[in-house]
């Protein structure tokens, strides 16, 4: 998971990860989604962009910009578009929600491991 120190010019340190603040011009920092759980408290959610995206999935992708907590609100053309970007394959009896919730598995599963 991307995210950021929710302190903006803070420096959080979480096991092996150093995570800094969202104004100390460090990028995002990727945790595994169990840490992000267990300290959502303290983080913010970092900005995904298409560059992060390729290099994790190594497909094509257009420009893009969203945070995980943001999935839910993007227009059904942009689902698509990460649909196709992830690798996801789709059930045509899912709904809205099950696309979601298969593109949000399909990024915590790219996250580093505990």
């Amino acid at each position: 998971m991307l995210v950021h120190a929710k302190n903006p010019r803070g420096v959080l340190h979480l096991g092996r990860f150093r995570i800094h603040g969202r104004e100390t011009r460090y990028k995002p920092c990727d945790i595994p989604f169990d840490l992000y759980l267990k300290c959502r408290d303290g983080l913010q959610d970092a900005t995904y962009r298409e560059d992060y995206l390729r290099a994790k999935f190594q497909r094509s992708c257009p420009e893009i910009a969203f945070t995980y907590s943001e999935i839910k609100y993007l227009p059904d053309r942009t689902l698509k578009t990460l649909i196709e970007v992830t690798g996801v394959e789709v059930d045509k009896n899912w709904t809205r929600k099950g696309t979601i919730d298969a593109i949000k598995v399909a990024l915590r599963n790219v996250s580093p491991a505990a």
